[in-house]
């Protein structure tokens, strides 16, 4: 998508030209900015989608942070159930030889399956 700024009645504004008709058509310049910032799509006069894609960095970043937030409620869901295993309840912390019947009288709004 070609692009060129210039100045129209004291607004700035940014001359596009459609990547899939070819028309060429102008913007402001700052919905153009705030569209390559947010990264969402737009479309030229003929509808045709555009968007400023985000960058291969952008997107691993996010998909790395994404795992990262899934290990870590996986590594605490475990650990939660390797305690309940044990005997030890979720609500109180507190150990029980029966903690099914525990739970049952003590906390009934906690469901253990």
């Amino acid at each position: 998508m070609a692009e060129a700024a210039f100045t129209v009645y004291n607004r700035s504004m940014v001359l596009m030209q459609c990547g899939q008709c070819g028309v060429e058509f102008c913007i402001p310049q700052r919905l153009n900015e705030e569209h390559r910032e947010a990264k969402t799509t737009w479309y030229c006069p003929n509808g045709h989608p555009r968007v400023y894609a985000r960058s291969l960095r952008d997107t691993i970043s996010s998909l790395q942070k994404d795992l990262s937030q899934a290990v870590a409620a996986r590594d605490e869901l475990e650990a939660k159930l390797r305690r309940a295993q044990n005997g030890v309840c979720p609500e109180c912390r507190r150990h029980f030889k029966n903690l099914n019947r525990h739970m049952q009288h003590k906390h009934p709004k906690t469901v253990l399956t």
